[in-house]
């Protein structure tokens, strides 16, 4: 196959220690309905076998970079930069895509020019790529940076496509950030114009959960989301204020499954009490609270298949996040 000089799409992939999952990850991207990409993946200095497994790859479309380990921010950045196509859709080196997901965006983005990003519903799977059994909240519509910093519905950074050209107005990925680069680049996107992401609603994107990763420490998350919140005061101080309460009341709860995973069911219980604190009519109107809320409890205090049984009612699970 021929590639274009200036592909449609440009995946850019940052590669780290993950030959696990990568050739799974990489054979979905290249199995796109759409022809018309390039990958780009960007090696932050592997020591395990990825380095090896992207040459093995005989795919005309695959760019790789080789980069001394510098972490995911600079890595990100290293990629968009080497980005030649009219959109960037990011692709973490675990996740898959179902093989509509590219031509699905870019119809959404031809069909209405005044979006800068979006994004698609996912699906939980688990390290062998089979389902958990738990849905993610579905979202509709468009959204403009309050709606997304009150509850940020985009999920995983996999779910994503933007424009590349709004890269120069939002600036990069900040690579102060070692989990919320993806929130903190987006929310900044949206910053730009109202309303300019949406979503397009169907299961296109697939998040793996495993053990290891850094989006499940929830004690990291809670100190990277105090930062990012104190940057976006210093950026847009009213917008910022205004949406900030249910914020971290949603960011909190968040917080609260990450531990609840753990089987930490005691600070599950703390972080809850610390998002109704936060916001008291937020949490009381979320049916999600409550049934973090019951679930953490059962756990505390409900013999183990009780509490298993409460889980499948609520529709939580040890194995898998919110």
């Amino acid at each position: 196959m021929k590639l274009r000089q200036h592909p449609r799409v440009s995946v850019v992939v940052c590669v780290y220690n993950g030959a696990r999952f990568l050739r799974e990850t990489l054979d979905s991207a290249f199995a796109q309905s759409m022809p018309d990409f390039e990958v780009l993946a960007v090696d932050d200095g592997s020591t395990d076998g990825s380095p090896e497994l992207l040459e093995s790859f005989n795919e005309p479309r695959l760019r790789v970079i080789r980069r001394e380990h510098a972490g995911v921010g600079a890595t990100l950045n290293a990629g968009l930069d080497a980005a030649v196509g009219e959109f960037v859709a990011f692709l973490d080196q675990d996740d898959l895509w179902a093989a509509g997901k590219l031509e699905a965006h870019c119809r959404f983005f031809d069909e209405c020019p005044d979006i800068d990003l979006t994004f698609s519903w996912y699906r939980l799977v688990d390290e062998k790529s089979g389902g958990i059994g738990v849905r993610p909240r579905r979202s509709y519509g468009r959204f403009s940076y309050g709606s997304l910093l009150r509850d940020y519905v985009i999920g995983p950074t996999s779910t994503t496509v933007m424009r590349r050209g709004v890269l120069r107005e939002s600036g990069p990925v900040d690579p102060v950030f070692g989990a919320y680069y993806d929130v903190d680049l987006f929310l900044r996107a949206a910053l730009l114009r109202p309303g300019n992401v949406a979503v397009i609603p169907q299961e296109l994107t697939m998040y793996r959960r495993h053990s290891g990763q850094m989006s499940r420490n929830w004690r990291a998350l809670s100190q990277e989301w105090r930062h990012l919140l104190d940057k976006l005061h210093h950026i847009a101080p009213d917008e910022t204020a205004s949406a900030e309460a249910q914020a971290d009341a949603n960011m909190t709860r968040y917080f609260s499954y990450l531990a609840y995973e753990e089987r930490d069911f005691s600070n599950a219980l703390h972080l809850l009490l610390g998002s109704l604190r936060r916001s008291p009519a937020v949490f009381l109107g979320d049916s999600r609270n409550w049934m973090a809320g019951a679930a953490s409890l059962s756990g505390l205090l409900v013999y183990a298949p009780l509490h298993r049984k409460m889980e499948h009612l609520t529709g939580l699970s040890s194995d898998a996040g919110p």
